[in-house]
């Protein structure tokens, strides 16, 4: 589906809505729908919690969230908003086209203690876990981190979502992060709060960090919200500056294959490549600026420092390995509010140190090889940019620990093509181990059928279907809301 296409999965989702919205919604008032699609990490990936440049590309698979419209009767004490619920309860389904469903019920006394108080996130989570509804969280977090932040006082006598989407979950494109933004942005219209789109992606991200408990940053949410079809967002995540699009060159496209490995930032080898980036950016800190005297020469980001630099004044400095016991005796915790040094293991410290630090100039030449191959229509820096991704996803599996026999293999196979088949770069997404890759291409049959022939093989080798991501939408809040009667 090309960037300008409709949105088949919301004509669908709308006709089945209309069909059957008697199973959900319990009258017949208006119905809202958001939309956010997943996104495709061209390159950046894991670096953003270290300040780097990322470059993500908007996909046409996504998340659509609906909610009842109306009034509630004036002597009933409510939000601005509409829910058609009196119960203090809300309602979270997920209906699949295929006869399944999700369908989570929770009272709303669960946010709150017994004096009134907001609940403690990690006994508002275990409650989701208690009633094997875990996948839920991602919306209920939404709902939490609304409260603790003030933009609501409460939720009135209830809510139903009605929740659909087209991107699996674990295949690394930002299933969680879309549907987390798809409901922030239908809640929100329903209740009468404005939020820009930051605000909105900073709810989000604290949502998944808080009561999901993966260490995200916030690139997902952001590209979720403000991707622009076609494009790729840049988004220099210190800590969140958003530059804008970068249009792609004639003829030129970036798709995604999911390797049918299911991945998961909340594994140990991502925690742990990101717990050791911040032990390397603090023991930095110390060779730079002894002693505790609150500078910090990188201001604040591994990714402010040069290639050159790291390798001169740097690298040799820094151990290969660390227990987190002597990193701990030496500095305490690091700045890292979304992981803990574990005592007990021990880190690579230097390997998942230096990998933000060249991502970041790769992110920054893949840019610019792409800008010059639009400005110009030469060849060469498309292909440059291509021998990037290659790099980056060598370092992630080198530097980092976080490569996958099938992607590996699935990378390979591209690189085999080449490109004078039309395929140019190729590399692992996001938190790695497994999920997606995204691919480089001409948008042309000879790219298209090599693309296919490395599926294929690929099959062949591992018995795992492979599916493609192709195709962009746009961002939650260009999307805005609509209203089906």
């Amino acid at each position: 589906m090309s960037a300008n296409s409709r949105l088949e999965d919301l004509d669908a989702f709308t006709a089945q809505l209309r069909a059957e919205r008697a199973t959900w919604f319990d009258d017949d008032r208006p119905v809202t729908i958001a939309r956010a699609p997943g996104r495709l990490d061209v390159m950046g990936g894991i670096a953003e919690c270290c300040g780097s440049l990322t470059l993500s590309y908007p996909l046409a698979a996504g998340v659509t969230a609906v909610s009842t419209s109306g009034t509630w009767e004036p002597q009933v004490q409510a939000p601005r908003g509409v829910f058609a619920r009196r119960d203090q309860a809300v309602r979270v389904c997920s209906p699949g086209f295929d006869g399944a469903s999700n369908d989570c019920l929770w009272p709303l006394s669960t946010l709150y203690e017994s004096d009134g108080q907001l609940v403690r996130p990690e006994r508002f989570s275990a409650y989701f876990d208690s009633i094997d509804c875990a996948w839920a969280k991602y919306v209920a977090g939404v709902f939490y981190v609304l409260l603790e932040t003030g933009r609501c006082e409460h939720f009135g006598g209830g809510a139903t979502l009605v929740v659909h989407s087209t991107i699996p979950p674990g295949a690394g494109v930002s299933s969680s992060a879309a549907l987390e933004v798809a409901t922030c942005q239908a809640l929100t219209g329903l209740l009468g709060i404005t939020l820009t789109p930051l605000d909105a992606a900073k709810i989000c991200q604290r949502a998944e960090n808080l009561i999901v408990g993966a260490p995200c940053g916030i690139m997902d949410q952001i590209t979720c919200l403000v991707g622009e079809p076609g494009t790729l967002l840049q988004l220099k995540c210190q800590p969140h500056e958003i530059i804008g699009p970068l249009e792609m060159p004639a003829g030129l496209m970036v798709i995604g294959i999911d390797s049918g490995v299911c991945h998961s930032i909340r594994n140990d080898r991502y925690v742990d490549t990101r717990v050791a980036a911040f032990m390397g950016h603090r023991i930095i800190r110390e060779i730079l600026s002894p002693g505790d005297n609150g500078n910090d020469p990188t201001s604040g980001y591994l990714a402010n420092l040069t290639p050159s630099e790291y390798v001169e004044h740097l690298r040799d400095r820094l151990p290969t390995k660390l227990t987190g016991e002597r990193f701990v005796k030496r500095f305490g915790q690091s700045a890292d509010s979304c992981t803990t040094v574990c005592t007990k293991k021990t880190y690579k410290v230097r390997s998942r140190t230096e990998h933000h630090i060249y991502e970041n100039a790769r992110v920054h030449q893949f840019a610019e090889r792409l800008s010059r191959g639009r400005r110009t229509g030469r060849r060469e820096p498309l292909v440059e940019a291509g021998q990037l991704m290659y790099a980056s996803h060598w370092s992630y599996g080198q530097r980092c620990g976080l490569s996958c026999i099938e992607t590996d293999l699935l990378v390979n196979l591209l690189r085999k093509e080449g490109e004078r088949a039309g395929v140019l770069g190729a590399k692992i997404t996001g938190g790695g181990s497994g999920g997606t890759v995204a691919v480089l291409l001409d948008d042309t049959p000879e790219s298209h059928s090599a693309v296919q022939r490395a599926i294929g093989a690929y099959t062949e080798k591992t018995d795992r279907k492979a599916r493609i991501f192709s195709g962009s939408s746009t961002g939650a809040h260009h999307f805005g809301l609509r209203q089906i009667d």
